[in-house]
């Protein structure tokens, strides 16, 4: 059985074989990138994250360094990602002069369909913040009304969860449900 796990040592996600034993199944692993030897004490498995494509491709590949979600977090740490199993779609009016976002969404679609990267892990990123209003082209705004000193929200808040550190698997690990919310997946 296998399982995404959290190095205690150098905090990167590793791919651990749970191995089967009788009477007692056995959970050891050494980390590829530090070497340290992961202990069954020390066993954390690794949440991911269910985003839709090609806003899941984006951020994996170091393009996006923004999510945007209705709801806050106080999670900060890696996390995997997990592309939903339907693209989101929704009407991109491309002109002449289109955007430097509009190509990067358009492509990253395509590559997203082409290569079936749907309802799979294709990476994992850090989560580093959790704002309302962050200065990215990515970000999502939410109005706010000036009186004075005060400043209102016009409207429920979008939170920017700020990234870093993106890694885009080569190999994505293929056929995993996702779910809401913060979740530990089920691997094949």
């Amino acid at each position: 059985m296998k399982q995404f796990i959290i190095c205690p040592e150098c905090g990167s996600i590793e791919l651990a074989t749970i191995k089967e034993g009788i009477p007692w199944f056995t959970y050891i692993h050494q980390c590829s990138k530090c070497e340290y030897i992961i202990m069954e004490s020390e066993w954390e498995p690794a949440k991911a994250i269910s985003i839709r494509q090609p806003w899941a491709y984006l951020i994996a590949s170091g393009i996006k360094n923004i999510e945007n979600r209705t709801w806050k977090t106080k999670f900060r740490g890696r996390v995997l990602i997990h592309v939903g199993a339907k693209p989101d779609r929704f009407k991109l009016e491309i002109e002449d002069q289109a955007t430097t976002q509009e190509i990067q969404f358009l492509l990253a679609l395509n590559t997203a369909e082409e290569n079936n990267l749907f309802s799979c892990i294709i990476g994992s990123i850090e989560i580093v913040d959790c704002v309302v209003n962050h200065e990215s082209i990515w970000a999502e705004k939410t109005p706010m009304a000036f009186l004075g000193k005060l400043t209102i929200e016009c409207q429920k808040p979008i939170y920017n969860w700020v990234l870093k550190d993106p890694i885009l698997f080569e190999n994505p690990i293929l056929n995993v449900k996702g779910k809401l919310s913060f979740f530990i997946p089920q691997l094949p």
